[in-house]
């Protein structure tokens, strides 16, 4: 197996944290101002953050999803809470069924947003190559210590997407 796609604790915190850190620098900077974000930074720091620099539009309407949906995937490996002994599927489903679920509400525009077939594949592929790795290393992470912040990782992600919205 390569050295790369081995499980440590360092690479799996680094493969949560660094996709969902580079999610959150594209919607500060990349999106528009109306984006939840950067409302809430505008009220607190009273700058703009907005970015000269143009970026292709995959990279900041449809990567985002996918950066946060890899993240998650890692993420749900892992979360046991007693409401999710109940469910007839993984907890690893849930980022997929999410993401299909939020893209199928824009297009019957039950919430904000334009239905974009890639925000359901890159994401999808973001969700394969996820559980690709855990597979690989499955009995490692399933012997990780799950802790309360793996809940609060969780619940976290889905606030970033919250703030990646935008209002109106």
């Amino acid at each position: 197996m390569s050295k790369v796609l081995t499980y440590s604790p360092v690479k799996y915190y680094l493969g949560v944290f660094i996709p969902l850190l580079l999610c959150g620098l594209i919607c500060l900077f990349f999106r528009s101002s109306d984006t939840y974000a950067n409302i809430i930074w505008n009220d607190l720091f009273s700058f703009n953050l907005s970015s000269s620099w143009k970026l292709n539009d995959i990279i900041i309407y449809n990567l985002p999803s996918a950066l946060w949906v890899f993240s998650i995937t890692l993420i749900s490996f892992n979360i046991k809470p007693s409401i999710t002994k109940k469910l007839p599927f993984s907890t690893t489903l849930l980022p997929l069924f999410f993401i299909i679920i939020l893209e199928f509400f824009q297009l019957f525009n039950l919430t904000n947003g334009t239905f974009d077939i890639l925000d359901i594949l890159l994401p999808a592929l973001a969700w394969l190559f996820a559980i690709f790795l855990l597979s690989r290393n499955k009995q490692a992470i399933q012997s990780m210590k799950v802790s309360f912040h793996h809940s609060i990782l969780f619940q976290l992600v889905f606030l970033l997407v919250f703030l990646s919205d935008t209002v109106g």
